[in-house]
């Protein structure tokens, strides 16, 4: 097989597969917007806990709370990313916002109680209507099961 055979194979392979890595250009769903929330909880969840686990070794409590910076970062970098319906962009830029003013709070302070707010959820929340449609969707998503990115009412 010659080489400009294969390019041409290798590319019509890869069209489709960035398109879907991209979205295809299509509007993103409710669902597909809580199913990338969720998996970054999971994510900070999982993350937080193995940083609470080092951290418990650490005898300097300022060594111990940097620690828990880094899943946090990771967190609020997956909440940026996540892609959400057109009418919801408004809010999820100023929750992006919000949860990377409370990171640097976090940085600069050092202490445990900086992270207000994040115990319940680290999600800021949308107007009730979103809110209510967010969790409507949540239920018909299996990366959502027994995940509270909302805060509860």
């Amino acid at each position: 097989m010659s080489n400009r055979v294969r390019i041409a194979l290798a590319s019509m392979l890869m069209v489709p597969m960035v398109m879907s890595a991209c979205g295809g250009g299509g509007e993103s769903s409710d669902e597909d917007f809580v199913a990338e929330l969720c998996q970054a909880v999971v994510r900070l969840n999982t993350d937080f806990e193995a940083a609470i686990k080092s951290a418990s070794t650490e005898t300097d409590p300022a060594k111990a709370v940097e620690k828990l910076i880094p899943p946090i970062e990771k967190f609020v970098d997956a909440f940026d990313d996540a892609d959400p319906p057109k009418d919801l962009e408004d809010w999820h830029d100023s929750a992006v916002t919000r949860l990377e003013a409370a990171v640097a709070k976090f940085k600069e302070a050092k202490t445990l109680a900086s992270l207000e707010g994040f115990g319940d959820s680290p999600v800021p929340n949308p107007a009730p209507a979103e809110k209510n449609r967010l969790r409507e969707a949540a239920q018909n998503v299996t990366e959502c099961d027994g995940v509270a990115f909302l805060k509860p009412d």
